[in-house]
């Protein structure tokens, strides 16, 4: 299973930011200064000569900056800790897959589709919420030529796509 967190750094809290620098020990000046980067920050949109006022972004972590790239890792890391064997996982920035093998459809699907309702409950407390579109998918790879079905895994009560690839 492929997923996908919709609008990523725009859905991190600046409140986990600051609880999980607590949490993992940060003390002293640094936090303050995460803490102002992530609130001080102002955006204003020019079209032509024409200037709009200043906006504050309720909620975010500001993109484009060496700072925003290791907050936003620091709110994501917490999903690795959600997956357990026998299932596995890979987290590449916003980008993250739970894969099992087995010969037991039954058994796969069930536990990936608990391990679906914890990611899901995992992303709702955090603010993040993970895409239905075709950017979230569940590829099946089998030796079998016979097609197997895969009752359906429910994302938000969507149903994921399954693709088979051909010639496997």
């Amino acid at each position: 299973m492929f997923f996908d967190l919709e609008k990523a750094y725009p859905r991190v809290w600046r409140q986990l930011i600051c609880r999980l620098l607590h949490k993992i020990g940060l003390r002293g000046n640094l936090p303050l200064l995460l803490q102002s980067f992530l609130s001080e920050h102002q955006f204003q949109v020019r079209i032509g000569d024409h200037l709009s006022d200043p906006r504050t972004p309720d909620n975010r972590v500001p993109q484009g900056t060496v700072p925003s790239v290791y907050l936003f890792l620091l709110a994501i890391n917490g999903i690795t800790k959600i997956i357990s064997f026998p299932l596995h996982q890979i987290l590449f920035a916003n980008d993250f897959s739970i894969h099992i093998q087995t010969n037991n459809l039954q058994k796969a699907r069930r536990l990936l589709q608990n391990s679906v309702n914890s990611l899901e409950k995992w992303a709702i407390d955090r603010g993040f919420r993970f895409s239905t579109s075709s950017k979230t998918k569940i590829i099946i790879f089998q030796r079998r030529k016979k097609i197997v079905t895969l009752p359906p895994i429910f994302l938000y009560n969507t149903p994921i796509s399954v693709q088979i690839p051909l010639n496997y």
